[in-house]
């Protein structure tokens, strides 16, 4: 059998990738986990007309390096119907507004933040801080 050969086998079952139904479980072995369920997916989404798809590629979105640390997180943020990043790196967190990065907060405990939007505000959770911003108009 020749790489890349697929071999019929009546005793085995096949699955679909369409019927990814499950989600995603990693709480328990892959030899434990349902036929619908995958143990992991990397580079894949979940495309509602066609169910797993490849990942999309990427696009740059600086022409050169914005810093000389690894970017931690980057959140969406909309507010007044645009829609803007802001970037943890370092200890601070960057608005970027995308002609310049301006600096919202410059004490965060952790560079890894959560974050969550409601009320044209977004929050973030730093480990330690609970951190509001809003961008006024």
């Amino acid at each position: 059998m020749q790489r890349g050969d697929f071999m019929y086998n009546p005793n085995m079952k096949y699955l679909s990738i369409n019927q990814f139904n499950g989600g995603l479980n990693v709480s328990k072995p892959e030899t434990e986990i349902f036929d619908s369920q995958a143990a992991s997916c990397l580079n894949v989404i979940n495309n509602q007309l066609v169910g797993l798809d490849s990942r999309y590629g990427y696009t740059k979105y600086y022409s050169s390096s914005i810093t000389t640390t690894q970017i931690k997180s980057v959140a969406t943020y909309n507010a007044y119907g645009s829609s803007f990043f802001v970037m943890s790196y370092g200890k601070a967190l960057y608005l970027d507004l995308r002609s310049s990065s301006n600096q919202i907060w410059s004490a965060l405990a952790s560079s890894k933040t959560r974050s969550f939007e409601m009320n044209g505000n977004i929050y973030f959770l730093d480990g330690a801080n609970y951190i509001q911003y809003s961008l006024g108009v």
